[in-house]
């Protein structure tokens, strides 16, 4: 499966986070997503589990009308990728707010995209 869109990253305390689309961002369809997640330049394979889960991602409009709460597909490893499947009802930007556990610290990561009619 080939991700677009593979420049949307964050970076804060040694860690860093990738978001990729399997299509391009469109209403109406759904879209497979994938956070990869790495520290110091290096993928993090032994994520640990926060709420029953690898991760958990909100979805917010700019507008604040769509609000998405994204579970993670289910999956044997422990990272560096986590993926999620989603899609959106109207075009316009939204953030993307992913929210992980490492080393027993929760750690929350934030992303803006741009979705097209």
């Amino acid at each position: 499966m080939k991700f677009e869109n593979d420049d949307m990253q964050w970076e804060k305390g040694g860690y860093q986070a990738t978001l990729a689309f399997d299509k391009l961002l469109q209403v109406g369809q759904p879209l497979a997503m994938k956070i990869n997640i790495s520290k110091g330049g290096q993928p993090v394979t032994d994520l640990d589990n926060y709420l029953g889960a690898l991760g958990h991602v909100v979805v917010i409009s700019e507008d604040t009308e769509q609000y998405l709460h994204v579970h993670p597909n289910e999956q044997a490893d422990k990272g560096p990728a986590i993926g999620f499947n989603t899609n959106f009802e109207k075009p316009g930007l939204y953030r993307v707010f992913l929210q992980f556990n490492h080393g027993g610290q929760i750690h929350t990561g934030d992303f803006t995209i741009n979705v097209k009619a």
